[in-house]
């Protein structure tokens, strides 16, 4: 039983690190991938290497060939839109939901943590911004009490770079201030449907930031930061394909909860 523990640990780290090389650019799109090389990278054996690698197709980061070769996915500008509106679908289900159960403890430390962010403002240390805006959804994502919603927020976020935002995207900070206040007086409120648009806005507004901060072709997951954000022709919204695909693919730029620990690999559930 150790050993299976072990094992299974060593498989979901190289899962996770994985996930991270290909979100960040390390490994390309259509770059082909083998067990051996991956596994001399990371200095591991095959093994945990091959069920990383099924791992991460199944979520569709990895294409499984044929011919038992893997390659990396590509990730078109119509699949960010896809999966930024999936996101703010359920995070919006889930604040509004909070919304109804919010008792003055949730509001009281939400607002802790709100006023710790405003504290920090641009010039925060990225890695404790990054750890506030996880907090600050997590305790949201808790209290709407839909475990269920909370495994298929995680499984979307797995295409998210959401550990990028606070060193590369900017004015995220301020924008995320400025959509945190905006959900938290829904949930003050009371008001489902004012905190459902509120969290909407947020994860759309973070999508088109993300996307108008990075070089990001039709055939690329997250490569570098381009030199000059301003030469870029802006996106101005992110939705699903059938409202929005000839606009997007016309533009080139391209309390922790326990709930949000399930397996296979512990991802947080905050909004970019």
């Amino acid at each position: 039983m150790v050993t299976s523990i072990s094992h299974r640990s060593v498989s979901e780290k190289v899962s996770e690190a994985l996930r991270d090389m290909i979100l960040s650019g390390r490994l390309k799109p259509g770059e082909k991938v083998t067990h051996d090389e991956l596994a001399r990278r990371l200095d591991v054996s095959t093994m945990p290497v091959r069920e990383a690698l099924l791992r991460l197709s199944y979520e569709g980061l990895i294409d499984a060939q044929r011919n038992r070769s893997f390659r990396v996915a590509q990730m078109t500008r119509q699949d960010l839109a896809d999966v930024y509106w999936m996101y703010s679908l359920i995070l919006g289900e889930l604040t509004a939901r909070a919304a109804e159960r919010a008792d003055a403890q949730l509001i009281h430390d939400l607002r802790e943590i709100h006023a710790q962010w405003a504290r920090l403002g641009n010039d925060g240390d990225p890695v404790e911004l990054q750890a506030l805006n996880v907090q600050f959804h997590d305790l949201i994502n808790d209290a709407a009490a839909a475990p269920k919603l909370l495994i298929m927020l995680r499984n979307n976020s797995r295409f998210i770079p959401e550990h990028m935002f606070a060193t590369l995207v900017p004015g995220w900070s301020s924008a995320s201030i400025r959509n945190h206040e905006a959900i938290l007086d829904a949930l003050e409120r009371r008001d489902p449907e004012g905190a459902r648009r509120a969290a909407e806005e947020h994860v759309k507004e973070a999508g088109v930031m993300l996307a108008n901060s990075f070089d990001h072709d039709e055939a690329v997951y997250w490569s570098q930061p381009v030199p000059n954000v301003a030469d870029l022709k802006p996106v101005t919204t992110l939705e699903p394909a059938q409202t929005q695909r000839a606009g997007l693919e016309n533009r080139r730029p391209k309390r922790r909860s326990k709930r949000t620990q399930g397996p296979p690999t512990p991802l947080s559930t905050g909004s970019p």
